[in-house]
């Protein structure tokens, strides 16, 4: 695949999964009531983006 694909094809997905966890948490009440708060979209992707850059490291120091 070529990378503007690529590009054209993450940013789709990304768009529809937001979508879809959007649409989720309006109906569902619990979810609604978790994402509602204002700060916590800001945490969730935390922990992964440290997992990402912790797990993935492989340089030895």
């Amino acid at each position: 695949m070529q990378e503007g694909t690529e590009k054209k094809l993450s940013a789709t997905v990304g768009f529809i999964t937001g979508q879809l966890i959007m649409f989720i948490s309006i109906y569902y009440a619990p979810l609604h009531l978790a994402l509602g708060r204002p700060h916590i979209i800001t945490v969730i992707p935390l922990p992964y983006l440290l997992f990402h850059f912790f797990g993935n490291n492989k340089k030895t120091f």
